[in-house]
């Protein structure tokens, strides 16, 4: 059962609603039953949406309620929607869920810290553009960072000035009330915003509200316009030099200046590599260009050489790509859909199948070993332009028409670019053993099949993990349609074998 953190509660819903003078409806993205839901229901609003992704959660406090959840699920006025938030807002935008007529006063995003896709996405552009088309013309949105009056480290920093970046490239205005857990308020009208800290103490004085921790001398204290400027001051440089843009689907900086933040907190060794591949010094670029020289000079070596090198290049990229596209088909699903359950299972098995559909038909072109590497090379072109295809679909999802695509289209999509990705793979290793060895079956597959692990593993782990978070979803996609662009050029030259 929920254990309700009352001041946060009442913070959350009672600090973003005294800028409003008579609130009517609201819709709450995750985190409201135990407290939030309670602090809500206290006003006089017409309605209440709400959005929990896990109906396990809902089912227990229904069944098991306590004084408190009893009290929340009983309001008439609420409506709860077991569905990703996103989810709920796309079919409202699509009309295909009821939504009010005239807008939202305000929606509260009440998530965890982005240290996932899955969360990342309730503080993306791509996600405030649709919460500013369901607000009223005097509405508003509020959510949630760590924040600090004291210090705030590189990180932290980082973080909430990414944030702020986002919130001000959208929103005419901006308030930000900055503590432990920092609110921000970002306003659809900017004459919402221009309230003095004793025009919402005296409406807060004037509603006369039932609270346990928020007073009106705590207020005053919260509202301070001092801790404010100090708060902005902190992050206004990073935005004035321009260290980085706005966090969006595509390029999830919140997520990289997150777990840059929990690495400082729990873990200083990894928040020190994590600055070194994540930051903005010169350092940062050290890790890129060991790998770019790296790949380069393999690249030449397999343009001089021949074939005995540029195989085993092209394995490689082949492995890394396959890997990467697998992660990243995953990825777009869950940034789509906010879940994964068994669509995991469906989407390795969408591969897999690729895979071994691509293992089983490449053993027809072991005839000859032109016709071995023309077919090689055409499996080469395949990936470069399934790259290509992959950032053209992953850009669709995100642009306002994607709202009317049907479900099903976008996962087809999915499993049907995972399909490819596991068909190219698999029928191109055979090939490769055949050119390599001479022979099918030769003394080179497991060489092969070495290389094709090792630039699986760097797929997964230096450029899943390490890399994304600091480029984006779409920048990998070029980099990889380039780099295997590099293999086919290689591996093509008249001369190479």
């Amino acid at each position: 059962v929920p254990v309700p953190d009352i001041l946060l509660s009442e913070e959350l819903v009672h600090l973003p609603l005294l800028f409003h003078p008579t609130p009517r409806t609201a819709l709450i993205i995750g985190g409201g039953v135990g407290g939030v839901l309670q602090e809500l229901e206290k006003y006089p609003l017409d309605r209440i949406d709400y959005a929990e992704l896990d109906p396990v959660l809902i089912d227990m406090v229904r069944e098991y309620p306590s004084i408190l959840t009893g009290s929340e699920m009983a309001d008439r006025r609420l409506r709860v929607s077991t569905v990703d938030g996103r989810l709920l807002m796309r079919s409202m935008l699509a009309g295909k869920a009821d939504r009010p007529q005239r807008g939202y006063d305000l929606v509260l995003v009440n998530m965890a810290l982005p240290t996932t896709l899955q969360q990342n996405r309730y503080y993306t552009r791509e996600f405030l553009q649709m919460a500013m088309a369901l607000l009223a013309p005097d509405g508003w949105v509020a959510m949630t960072t760590p924040g600090s009056l004291s210090y705030l480290g590189p990180e932290l920093s980082r973080f909430n000035a990414t944030l702020l970046v986002t919130l001000r490239e959208l929103f005419p205005a901006v308030r930000v009330v900055p503590d432990e857990t920092t609110i921000w308020i970002a306003f659809r009208s900017a004459k919402s915003a221009n309230l003095s800290p004793e025009a919402l103490l005296a409406r807060w004085s004037a509603r006369g509200m039932k609270t346990h921790a928020l007073s009106e001398a705590y207020l005053a204290y919260k509202l301070s316009l001092g801790h404010e400027a100090w708060f902005l001051s902190q992050l206004e440089p990073l935005e004035r030099h321009g260290v980085f843009g706005g966090n969006s689907d595509v390029r999830p900086l919140a997520m990289r200046w997150a777990l840059a933040y929990w690495d400082a907190v729990y873990s200083p060794p990894g928040s020190a590599f994590r600055n070194m591949l994540w930051g903005d010094g010169p350092e940062a670029w050290a890790m890129p260009v060991l790998l770019a020289g790296g790949f380069m000079a393999w690249c030449a070596a397999g343009w001089l050489w021949g074939e005995r090198w540029s195989i085993p290049l092209a394995i490689t990229a082949t492995g890394m790509a396959g890997m990467l596209a697998d992660l990243m088909v995953l990825f777009a699903f869950q940034i789509a859909y906010g879940y994964l359950f068994q669509w995991v299972a469906l989407i390795l098995a969408a591969f897999m199948g690729g895979l071994s559909a691509g293992s089983l038909l490449a053993p027809r072109w072991l005839d000859g070993r032109a016709r071995v590497r023309r077919h090689f090379l055409r499996l080469e072109g395949l990936m470069v332009g399934y790259w290509v295809v992959f950032a053209v679909l992953f850009l669709a999802l995100h642009y306002q028409g994607a709202l009317f695509v049907p479900s099903w289209a976008i996962k087809l999509a999915l499993m049907a670019l995972n399909v490819a990705a596991g068909f190219i793979v698999g029928a191109q290793f055979p090939l490769a053993n055949a050119l390599w060895a001479g022979e099918p079956g030769g003394g080179a597959a497991g060489t092969l099949y070495g290389l094709d692990l090792l630039g699986a593993y760097l797929g997964a782990a230096l450029l899943g993990a390490l890399l994304i978070p600091r480029i984006g979803l779409l920048a990998m996609a070029v980099l990889m349609g380039c780099l295997k662009l590099c293999t086919m050029l290689v591996v093509g030259r008249p001369c190479a074998s």
